[in-house]
């Protein structure tokens, strides 16, 4: 009984470390969001940019605004080609990734202590006789039992993540349409007025 109850610490615990990595990792959305929601509100985003993690993309979306127009450079690329959930993440070296195989890893770790649980249980398993079968079914119930737990835990943290993890992302990426908003308000350039200001020169 003794070795079942360590077998089940040790594979919940194993789940539970896994649970506080991907949370960990995931943290990194929220600290994305925060950069954005600041420096949304700057009187000046691309200088605010520059002075935050994301400095990288800003500076490769700062030179492609070269057209010269009356009201100021400008650029034809939209800045979501730059300022993506995805390019934001890499800019903070956020696997999305990981996160995206979190869920299916914590429901797997918990299908491998069932597994294991259920092993053990059966591998014992004696039916020469009576009082054999009667001890037998003690420890298959035993193996159950780590089974079971094992599971729920499983599937329990990958339920959390998964609700944690999609409200995260949703609310980076209103925080990045905003962004992208108002860079293009202030240096996009549509194809069309690009074209007659080319025709005009």
């Amino acid at each position: 009984m003794m070795e079942y109850f360590s077998i089940t610490n040790i594979s919940v615990a194993v789940i539970v470390l896994a649970f506080l990595y991907f949370i960990y990792e995931a943290i990194k959305l929220r600290k994305i969001k925060g950069i954005i929601d600041n420096v949304s509100d700057a009187e000046n985003i691309l200088d605010a940019l520059g002075e935050t993690k994301l400095a990288s993309l800003k500076n490769a979306y700062f030179e492609t605004i070269t057209i010269k127009t009356s009201e100021g450079e400008k650029t034809n690329i939209p800045s979501y080609e730059f300022f993506s959930e995805e390019h934001s993440c890499k800019a903070v070296k956020l696997n999305l990734r990981l996160l995206d195989s979190a869920s299916g890893t914590l429901v797997g770790l918990g299908l491998l202590g069932t597994f294991l649980g259920l092993t053990l249980g059966v591998k014992d398993f004696d039916s020469s006789d009576a009082s054999h079968i009667q001890e037998s079914i003690q420890i298959l119930l035993s193996g159950m039992a780590t089974a079971f737990t094992t599971s729920l835990f499983g599937m329990t943290f990958s339920i959390f993540f998964t609700c944690l993890d999609k409200s995260w992302r949703n609310k980076l990426s209103k925080s990045l349409y905003i962004l992208t908003e108002k860079l293009d308000k202030t240096y996009y350039i549509d194809d069309i007025t690009l074209a007659t200001i080319n025709q005009g020169n």
